[in-house]
């Protein structure tokens, strides 16, 4: 077993391995093509890379067999056919690029000739390894960047790359540097298997990370649907009541009038103010129904304002924005479903007056909310229902989404009042 063997044949895989999460941004899988099938390809194109290479070296007819090999691969997936002439070229000319790039830098660092970087063995395994790494970067790049089926990815994630590659690649140069001495063939073969091993275990772990992180984003998801369909039943339910409530109103209200006006004809002028009282004080049609010409909007307002009122909360509110407010309908749940949630929390625990004062007003391209509430104690950021840890997702939910935008948000606190003040700027652009 050798390494620079070794480092050669990991070049090929890498390569395929980056073919596929290109052709997996642009194009869509065939539906019919299990993802083991998938799999099985990845690696049989990167045999046949590694194949070529040996064979070929780098010469025209290396360069364009492997091209063939991507576009052969890239018709599994669904998709226009110039994307997939397009996509293996693209791919090549990234991973081409990335190489250079770890060239010149290592010639610059190392102060080393291009030539001697190649031909040297334990510096062509590091420039393998680094130029394989940043190119497989720059296309998880475009992968989170451009895929409809991917997620937001925050700093963690890259952090955590850059440390595991570095480490990575440090422990490679000392192995590399170790290979150096004379060594029996059974402990060069043991570093050998050490350093494939480990470079495969980096790899199986960023890859492990992702998947996490891609659960993570489908259970959030799934608690946004759910809250979504909750507040869209509520809404939909005191639509419904009030409607009802109309009905009854408008059946009973030609009999009504015909009483009113008997009374009246007596010059039984107090006996009607009566009974015209009385019939207002009957009628008790929902005024929980709120109308901002945002369909989600009005569900969670709608849903949060008769909940508020049930406990006793007085809710007033105060809606200056336009019907198409240019954020998604799972930010506007996720933003103002858990802030109401926290202001009628709060409220309710209050023992003197119960209020939530909600301003929401739209003005040069800035969605401006402000949720006042009462409440008792002095604040510590604790939440006291007994779902600590889903109330906690949502806090965080919350705050990841507010971080999509170009937003700022400040808090106010006293022993008898919480104030929430949320700016959400630049959203003319999307209007």
């Amino acid at each position: 077993m050798d390494i620079y063997i070794l480092a050669n044949w990991f070049t090929g895989f890498i390569e395929a391995f980056c073919m596929f999460n290109i052709c997996d941004t642009f194009l869509k899988r065939r539906e019919n093509i299990n993802k083991y099938i998938y799999i099985l390809s990845v690696i049989c194109v990167g045999i046949l890379i590694n194949i070529s290479n040996a064979l070929f070296s780098i010469t025209l007819v290396n360069i364009s067999l492997i091209l063939f090999l991507c576009f052969l691969f890239a018709c599994m997936f669904d998709g226009k056919i110039k994307f997939k002439i397009l996509l293996p070229m693209f791919n090549y000319m990234l991973i081409m690029a990335a190489e250079m790039i770890v060239l010149l830098i290592m010639s610059v660092v190392l102060k080393e000739s291009i030539d001697n970087i190649i031909s040297e063995g334990n510096l062509r395994v590091i420039g393998i390894f680094l130029s394989k790494i940043l190119g497989y970067a720059v296309i998880k790049m475009i992968n989170f960047k451009f895929s409809k089926k991917m997620f937001n990815v925050d700093i963690n994630y890259w952090i955590l790359f850059f440390i595991m590659f570095a480490v990575t690649t440090f422990i490679l140069f000392t192995f590399c540097k170790i290979l150096e001495e004379s060594y029996t063939i059974y402990i060069r073969n043991l570093i050998t298997a050490s350093m494939g091993g480990l470079s495969v275990a980096c790899i199986i772990v960023m890859i492990l990370y992702e998947n996490t992180l891609k659960q993570k984003y489908v259970i959030n998801q799934t608690q946004i649907s759910e809250v979504k369909l909750k507040e869209q039943l509520n809404h939909y339910n005191n639509i419904m009541m009030t409607q009802g409530q109309v009905k009854k109103l408008k059946h009973d209200l030609e009999n009504h009038l015909l009483s009113i006006k008997m009374i009246i004809k007596k010059q039984q002028y107090n006996e009607s103010l009566k009974y015209i009282d009385k019939l207002l004080k009957n009628i008790n049609v929902s005024n929980s129904y709120v109308d901002t010409g945002n369909t989600v909007l009005d569900a969670i307002i709608s849903a949060k304002k008769t909940e508020a009122e049930k406990k006793g909360i007085a809710f007033n509110l105060k809606v200056q924005i336009p019907s198409n407010l240019p954020i998604s309908q799972e930010d506007v749940c996720i933003i103002f479903g858990n802030a109401l949630d926290n202001a009628i929390e709060a409220a309710e625990k209050t023992t003197n007056k119960k209020y939530i004062d909600l301003s929401l007003v739209f003005d040069k391209g800035a969605l401006v909310c402000k949720i006042q509430n009462s409440m008792d104690g002095v604040f510590n950021n604790i939440t006291s229902k007994s779902d600590t840890e889903n109330h906690g997702i949502g806090k965080y939910n919350m705050q990841e989404v507010l971080n999509k935008y170009d937003a700022v948000s400040r808090v106010i606190c006293n022993e008898n009042e919480y104030i929430l003040t949320i700016v959400i700027m630049g959203l003319d652009k999307n209007i």
